[in-house]
């Protein structure tokens, strides 16, 4: 199994910095930061990611957000990005649903595929995974 820890995980329609992502093909898990040590003990993590504060998302089609209510995502303002969390359902889980692939797709739930984005504060993408494999990872 596959871990981020230390991101700011979009889950259940708001950031969380208090959680844990662990995945393989699928999520398999979202929980408490607090409950990480035990659950790496009883069970096999092979890769574990550092996010460093990065925004983990549900990667589905597009998270390509230039603003949205004023907000212009390039001036990088964490405050004024956690306002966007609103806009997030609108390129995830509602694209999933129009396309009738929500019970799969579209949200970071436990047992839909490992489809994540992770994204600075200026919204730059970071690392992007696609069923629980990196396709993508910024190195610079």
């Amino acid at each position: 199994m596959k871990s981020i820890i230390n991101g700011k995980v979009f889950y259940k329609g708001k950031f969380h910095e208090d959680l844990v992502l662990v995945y393989e093909m699928f999520v398999k898990e979202v929980f408490s930061v607090s409950d990480y040590e035990d659950y790496k003990l009883s069970n096999k993590i092979i890769e574990e990611t550092d996010a460093k504060g990065s925004y983990l998302l549900p990667g589905f089609i597009d998270v390509h957000i230039h603003g949205y209510k004023g907000i212009d995502t390039m001036e990088g303002d964490p405050e004024r990005l956690e306002e966007l969390a609103e806009t997030i359902p609108m390129v995830t889980i509602n694209q999933a649903k129009y396309l009738g692939v929500e019970n799969r797709m579209g949200t970071l739930d436990q047992n839909k595929e490992a489809n994540i984005v992770l994204m600075n504060e200026a919204f730059f993408i970071e690392t992007t995974i696609v069923k629980g494999k990196k396709i993508y990872e910024n190195r610079l």
